[in-house]
């Protein structure tokens, strides 16, 4: 057994002096009955006073049931358990950035990456019910912003994010996405979803094995394609004009790669968003809000049984023979 409330137990203490005056009540009305037997006159009346005393102690005995009664009732008894089914409300969303070299390309002005910031950042203003966190993937994974409510420290990160932000080579959308499944907080009861800015162009790392993952852990992805499928050439540093170059001297072209941001999306139960068109902002919140506003069910708990009515019903019983006694019980028929 446990309690609920154990706090009301200390007024049990209460009973020690309450027993003090119940006894020493209890001893003078036997000396008073005591002393009536040495009088004839007292004998006579001896039968009906000591059916006051009898009642006297049950009406003791069953108001000290109710009082017990009802302590433990306030302390909220609990034993025994249930299943009750358990759901996800609320939304947390992890804001996953591809910072990569390709991000860089402008063939969305002002540029992938410019075009995936500005998406988030109007996307955070417009969605504010949500936390957030930020991660951002190059060749590594990084938790740049844990799970936070706080807009205003979101929309600073974006102010001054580049793909000089991180030094790591490469692109690891593998990486990247288990970073954003470890920035998830294990206790949240909310709901949960990646939302994924990348061109689609994974250099290293498996992304079906993040996909699978994700699909475990019930987290969806909405994957925004920045870029186009004709591509341009990567510039060697933001904003240059100067073109990377491979080692026969031809330049790096990087192009989005919707297929694969698709199935990633799909794959964990979640959409793909064209990131150049018009209404990607109001499609990205729409669904997020569809989202929080609902509640899925996430298996079930243990709850243990609260037993408080039966102890006030008791209480209740107790504290009616405690006054029938006391004024009906012991008169005559």
């Amino acid at each position: 057994m446990s309690f609920g409330e154990s706090r009301f137990l200390y007024l049990l203490f209460l009973l020690i002096p309450w027993i003090g005056i119940a006894y020493y009540q209890y001893v003078h009305r036997g000396q008073s009955l005591r002393g009536l037997f040495d009088s004839a006159a007292g004998a006579q009346e001896m039968g009906p006073l000591q059916e006051l005393h009898r009642r006297y102690i049950l009406s003791t005995l069953f108001f000290l049931v109710f009082y017990v009664s009802l302590v433990v009732a306030l302390a909220e008894p609990r034993w025994g358990f249930r299943l009750v089914s358990e759901y996800r409300q609320g939304l947390d969303v992890v804001i996953a950035l591809d910072i990569s070299r390709s991000m860089d390309v402008r063939d969305v002005p002002p540029s992938r990456l410019g075009r995936a910031l500005e998406i988030a950042q109007r996307t955070v203003t417009a969605a504010p019910g949500n936390r957030y966190a930020v991660v951002l993937g190059k060749g590594d994974g990084i938790l740049a912003i844990p799970l936070t409510d706080d807009g205003e420290s979101l929309q600073s990160l974006f102010r001054v994010l580049s793909s000089r932000s991180l030094s790591s080579p490469g692109t690891n959308l593998e990486r990247l996405l288990d970073t954003a499944l470890s920035a998830f907080k294990g206790n949240s009861s909310a709901q949960r979803r990646i939302l994924l800015f990348s061109d689609g162009e994974a250099l290293s790392g498996s992304l079906n094995s993040a996909v699978e993952r994700l699909k475990a852990n019930d987290i969806g992805v909405v994957a925004v394609g920045v870029g186009t499928p004709e591509g341009m050439p990567v510039p060697q540093a933001p904003g240059s004009s100067v073109p990377l170059q491979r080692a026969d001297g031809s330049p790096v072209v990087s192009q989005l790669r919707p297929q694969t941001l698709t199935l990633t999306a799909l794959g964990t139960g979640g959409i793909y968003v064209d990131g150049q068109e018009r209404d990607a902002v109001d499609r990205v919140v729409g669904y997020l809000n569809s989202i929080r506003l609902s509640s899925v069910k996430n298996g079930y708990r243990k709850e243990s049984l609260s037993h408080r009515s039966a102890f006030l019903m008791i209480a209740l019983i107790a504290f009616g023979l405690s006054k029938w006694v006391e004024q009906r019980g012991g008169k005559k028929r």
